[in-house]
């Protein structure tokens, strides 16, 4: 029944006034044992039409989603969720992200959690994750719960109406139905495959599918066809999947083969899909300003994690014909290429053999709490923001962005935070990548090189580190320098000599002022 007719119908919904009184109608059997059939059919028709308005309330199919989203995730969810109440206004959406959770009791949350028709989680991992598992294995009620994208143990822990999803799924099932797309595979095939395999869980895999495909209009179906799961008679239209890998240059999108660089050394920035979202497109924009301030052209690749990033650098790769590839910028976090992919991207960034430079979006501080922290980073964070890029030569990281001022996003109480640049880093980036460039172009002998060696505590005669011959790694590295053409002069003919030099000229004395100043001029 359309709205409009929803509408027509409402002001006769009312109990008092909508009532039925069986005292008024006409018997259906009257004294002489005759059906009445006026009666009769006076009777159906009051029924049937408290029937259909009883079938046609809201209340009687609107349904209640609480989701819970990653702080990441947060504004892409909450763009859906406009989108899907634009076109079905009835039902309610609940949503909070790990954050907002991190912060509420449990009675807080159950009370979201009972108030709900139907429970998803997406991106949700680590002690969040673990605590909604302790909370749902002690609910133990039958409420539908979807968890995709998320710790493999809140997964499993999935459910609709018939019951759970994953029951009798060993390792290895998990792992079929959990696999990514392949690499010539289309989202489309990898849905239709999967569910034709797991027919029981062809909700639970579109619901994937949805999440991978992104944009607002394929979340706005993620969140109907979770409605869906709830009993509302609502349809989900088709998935809409955008390219694994997207191009972005001089503020547009554009077509791979449309590429054509000028040939000028340039910058090749590589983001998560997301990276086209509010706050973050603003930093590619500012990077690829900065860029060309310094006299370099710039692209940027979009691509989800995991396989389809590996294809993105193949792609840089390929453009590189045009012009020389001055650096790349990485704003993935963890390792590009994922799992399955990061022994092939590691054999990529080798071919591509340029400075991999690592950009930090911080989403869970200001501008003034990064600034005035101890730490810089939040110390749980800095194993996949700085520690695992480093594992595929990823380095010299630097933050870019932190958090502006958050908002609450008033159609489900989701508190929403973008990412604003830092304009100064962002500058200090690029002449970084601009530096780098120089000093590959530059000859070896023209190239000035500071080495640095132990001397602590400061001293004439403590040239060492517990134990290691550093006198010996220096004359080393010095004579491996002088073979590749460095101007590093006559060198010691051994490293006692070069030991002997050392601490004649080259040793830290900050309590002999008269000392350092004589080695400084002779």
């Amino acid at each position: 029944m359309q709205d409009a007719e929803l509408r027509a119908l409402r002001p006769m919904r009312a109990s008092p006034t909508l009532s039925i009184n069986m005292k008024k109608s006409k018997p259906i059997i009257n004294d002489d044992s005759k059906f009445n059939i006026v009666g009769i059919i006076r009777y159906f028709q009051s029924f049937l039409i408290l029937t259909l308005l009883l079938a046609c309330s809201p209340q009687a199919y609107a349904k209640t989603l609480f989701a819970i989203v990653s702080d990441r995730s947060s504004t892409a969810l909450a763009a859906g969720a406009d989108y899907f109440l634009d076109r079905h206004k009835s039902h309610k959406l609940e949503f909070r992200s790990t954050s907002q959770l991190a912060h509420m009791t449990d009675s807080e949350l159950l009370s979201l959690w009972n108030d709900a028709d139907v429970v998803l989680t997406v991106g949700v991992f680590g002690d969040t994750a673990v605590r909604l598992q302790s909370l749902i294995d002690k609910k133990n009620d039958a409420r539908p719960f979807l968890a995709i994208s998320s710790t493999l143990s809140l997964i499993k822990r999935s459910q609709d109406r018939k019951g759970p999803l994953f029951r009798g799924f060993d390792r290895e099932k998990m792992k079929r139905i959990g696999r990514s797309v392949k690499e010539k595979e289309s989202l489309g095939d990898w849905i239709s495959e999967l569910s034709n395999e797991f027919p029981r869980q062809k909700a639970w895999v579109h619901a994937k599918g949805y999440w991978q495909a992104r944009g607002q209009e394929n979340l706005a179906n993620l969140i109907a066809l979770i409605i869906q799961a709830a009993g509302a008679d609502i349809q989900p239209d088709a998935i809409k999947p955008q390219k694994k890998v997207r191009f972005y240059r001089n503020r547009s999108f554009i077509d791979e083969e449309n590429i054509k660089l000028s040939k000028r050394p340039w910058v090749a920035i590589i983001d998560h899909d997301t990276g086209d979202r509010k706050g973050n497109i603003d930093l590619i924009d500012q990077l690829c300003s900065s860029a060309k301030n310094e006299g370099m052209d710039c692209l940027a690749v979009f691509a989800a994690w995991g396989k389809s990033s590996t294809l993105a650098l193949k792609s840089i790769k390929g453009i590189t014909k045009q012009a020389p590839l001055a650096g790349v910028i990485s704003l993935q976090d963890f390792v590009i290429g994922g799992g399955e992919g990061r022994v092939e991207t590691i054999q990529v960034l080798k071919q591509l053999n340029v400075p991999i430079l690592k950009g930090i979006r911080l989403v869970d501080r200001s501008r003034q709490q990064w600034t005035l922290s101890e730490d810089g980073l939040p110390w749980n964070s800095v194993h996949y923001r700085v520690a695992m890029p480093e594992i595929q030569g990823v380095s010299q990281s630097l933050v870019l962005a932190t958090a502006a001022k958050a908002w609450m996003h008033e159609e489900t109480g989701l508190r929403l935070s973008i990412t604003k640049p830092l304009p100064n880093q962002v500058e200090r980036m690029i002449r970084r990548v601009a530096g780098w460039y120089n000093l590959r172009s530059k000859n070896n002998s023209d190239k000035k090189v500071a080495v640095i060696y132990y001397n602590h505590p400061p001293g004439r005669h403590n040239i060492g580190a517990d134990n290691l011959d550093v006198p010996a790694s220096l004359w080393n590295i010095l004579s491996l320098m002088k073979a590749e053409s460095y101007s590093t002069g006559s060198l010691p003919k051994n490293s006692t000599a070069l030991l002997d030099l050392i601490q004649e000229k080259g040793v830290n004395l900050p309590e002999q002022a008269d000392a350092l100043k004589s080695m400084a001029e002779s």
